[in-house]
């Protein structure tokens, strides 16, 4: 089962229809109270119970999104943003994953973090996760799906 969680700072109308959509079960989560708040999220959610696919605000989705999420056995799916992986836009991590890499794990990887709880800052979430998969054993490039999905302007 796929927890759809659908990150969001702005309006970005377009995305959030596209996740209505496609998603009408997704949770809908502002990171707008800090620039530690989206990590804060991510660290609620990733307790292993459940497949977790990450949403970011400024992507449309589309109708393959999810089955092929469902179909995949791979532990990191990315549906790419324009051919190229970026971020966190469209990302799906196994509750198996989830266990195997700890949010205690990510948190210790990263490198640009609050100076009071060491929360990765937002910018820099993607590579302290990849960072600690790797530490795992996980495969340094996840399982790319297509077609892409489109990305927004800022």
């Amino acid at each position: 089962m796929i927890r759809p969680v659908y990150f969001y700072y702005h309006d970005h109308r377009p995305s959030y229809e596209s996740v209505l959509k496609y998603f009408p079960e997704a949770e809908h989560v502002s990171t707008q109270p800090s620039a530690y708040a989206y990590w804060d999220e991510i660290e609620k959610r990733w307790d292993g119970s459940a497949d977790l696919l990450f949403m970011e605000e400024h992507i449309i989705f589309h109708e393959q999104v999810r089955p092929q999420l469902e179909a995949c056995p791979s532990d990191w799916c990315v549906f790419p943003v324009g051919g190229q992986m970026t971020g966190l836009s469209c990302t799906r991590f196994t509750a198996k994953l989830q266990r195997d890499v700890t949010a205690q794990m990510i948190r210790a990887k990263a490198r640009r973090k609050c100076p009071h709880c060491g929360a990765p800052h937002f910018n820099f979430i993607d590579g302290p996760i990849m960072d600690a998969m790797r530490e795992a054993g996980y495969p340094h490039q996840p399982c790319l799906h297509s077609p892409p999905v489109e990305h927004l302007p800022d």
